[in-house]
C-alpha cells in the first residue's frame, strides 16, 4: 500500500527491541563484573560506556519510517503495459496456421457449407419475387386449377431451398463448432506451456487474474472472432457480390451508381469504425485497471484493514471507474452517431434509388 506513513509500525517496534537488548546487556554486564571481580566504580565507568552509544541511537530508531507517495501506481503500470503491448502486438501468421493445418479438412468443409448458404440467400429472394408474381397476377374470373398450378411450382421450389439452407446451416455452424473448440484447446495448452516455460520475473510484473484472463477470456474471444469470420464474414461477401450481378442484370445504370458509391461509403465508415476501436480498446484497458485495483485491495483485504485504507481504496477504485465512465460514455456517443450516419445513408440510398427508377419510367413514357 502506498502513499501513508507507516508510523503504527515503527512507533514501538524499535523501543521494545532497544529495551529488552539493554535488560540483556545488563544483566550480561553484571555476570562478568562479578566474574572479573570489579568493584562499583569500575562497574559505573563501562555503564557510561554502554549507555551513550545506546542513547545517541535511540532518535534514529525511534523516528517513523516514511513511505515514499506512490500514488495510482499500480494502475498507471498496468496501463503503460496495455498500451505498450498493443502498440507492438503483431499477428503471427505463421503461428496461426501452424495451429489451425491440423484441422484444415473441417475448415474447407465449414467454407464449403457457408458457400452453399451464402449462394442460398441469394436466390430464396430471387425465388420468392416469382412467388409475389403469380399471387399478384391471379384475378377473380381465372380458373382455380390454373392459379394452383401455376403457383405450386414456385412455392415447392421455396421450401426446397428453406429446407436446403437449413440443412446447410446446420453443417456449416457444427463444423465451426467443432473446428474452433479444437482451435481453442490446442492454444490454451500451448499458452499454458508457455507461462509455465517463463521466468519467475515476468511472474512478479504481471498478475494472475490477467494471466488467467488470457487463458480464459482472450482464447474465447479468439475463437468467436474466428468463427464470426468464416462465417458472417464469407457470407456477407458472397451475398454481397451476388447482389451486385443481379443488380447489373436488372439494371445496369443502378449498378454502375452502386458501385461508384458505395466504395465512397464503405472508406468514410472504416475510417469511423477505426476511431471508434481505437476508443472501445482505451476503454477496455480502462475497466481492465480498475478491476486490477478491486482485485489487489480484495487479496489484501487483511492488510487493508490493518492500516484502516478502506476509504482510500474505496476513492482509488472510484477515481478509475469514473474514468472508465467518461471513456465508454465518449464509445456510446461515437456509436450512436455511426448508427445515425448508417441509417441516413441507407435510407438515402433507397430514397435515390426509387427517384431513378420513377424518372426512368417515366422518361421512357
Amino acid at each position: 500500500m502506498a502513499g501513508f506513513l507507516c508510523t503504527k509500525v515503527s512507533l514501538f517496534g524499535p523501543w521494545t527491541q532497544v529495551v529488552w537488548r539493554r535488560n540483556c546487556t545488563w544483566m550480561q554486564i553484571r555476570l562478568g563484573c562479578q566474574v572479573l571481580g570489579w568493584c562499583g566504580k569500575q562497574r559505573s565507568i563501562l555503564r557510561l560506556g554502554v549507555l551513550v552509544p545506546a542513547g545517541l541511537s535511540l532518535p534514529h530508531l525511534l523516528r517513523p519510517a516514511l513511505c515514499k507517495h506512490k500514488y495510482h501506481t499500480s494502475s498507471q503500470n498496468l496501463m503503460l503495459t496495455l498500451e505498450h503491448s498493443q502498440m507492438n502486438t503483431t499477428f503471427d501468421w505463421s503461428k496461426f496456421l501452424e495451429y489451425l493445418s491440423p484441422e484444415w479438412l473441417w475448415l474447407l468443409l465449414a467454407i464449403a457449407a457457408a458457400l452453399v448458404v451464402s449462394v442460398l440467400n441469394i436466390q430464396i429472394p430471387l425465388e420468392m419475387g416469382r412467388l409475389v408474381n403469380v399471387v399478384a397476377g391471379f384475378t377473380p374470373g381465372g380458373s382455380l386449377g390454373t392459379y394452383l398450378e401455376r403457383l405450386s411450382l414456385p412455392a415447392l421450389h421455396l421450401c426446397a431451398l428453406y429446407l436446403t439452407q437449413g440443412c446447410f446451416t446446420f453443417l456449416y455452424i457444427s463444423f465451426l463448432s467443432h473446428l474452433g473448440e479444437r482451435l481453442s484447446v490446442r492454444l490454451r495448452t500451448s499458452l499454458f506451456h508457455s507461462l509455465l516455460q517463463s521466468h519467475i520475473s515476468f511472474f512478479d510484473t504481471h498478475r494472475t487474474g490477467e494471466l488467467v484472463n488470457r487463458l480464459t477470456a482472450d482464447v474465447q474471444d479468439f475463437k468467436s472472432s474466428f468463427k464470426m469470420v468464416i462465417s458472417q464474414g464469407l457470407r456477407s461477401t458472397t451475398q454481397t457480390l451476388g447482389c451486385f450481378v443481379s443488380l447489373y442484370l436488372i439494371s445496369p445504370q443502378m449498378a454502375g451508381v452502386v458501385a461508384v458509391a458505395l466504395p465512397v461509403v464503405i472508406g468514410v465508415g472504416s475510417l469511423i469504425g477505426a476511431t471508434l476501436r481505437q476508443w472501445s480498446r482505451q476503454a477496455q484497458q480502462q475497466v481492465a485497471v480498475s478491476t486490477c485495483v478491486a482485485q489487489e485491495a480484495l487479496s489484501n483485504v487483511r492488510t487493508v484493514r490493518a492500516f484502516a485504507m478502506e476509504d482510500y481504496e474505496v476513492d482509488l477504485y472510484s477515481r478509475d471507474l469514473r474514468t472508465s465512465q467518461s471513456y465508454n460514455e465518449r464509445l456510446g456517443f461515437g456509436i450512436a452517431a455511426f448508427q445515425a450516419l448508417s441509417n441516413i445513408t441507407v435510407n438515402g440510398a433507397f430514397v435515390k434509388f426509387l427517384y431513378s427508377i420513377t424518372r426512368t419510367c417515366l422518361w421512357v413514357i
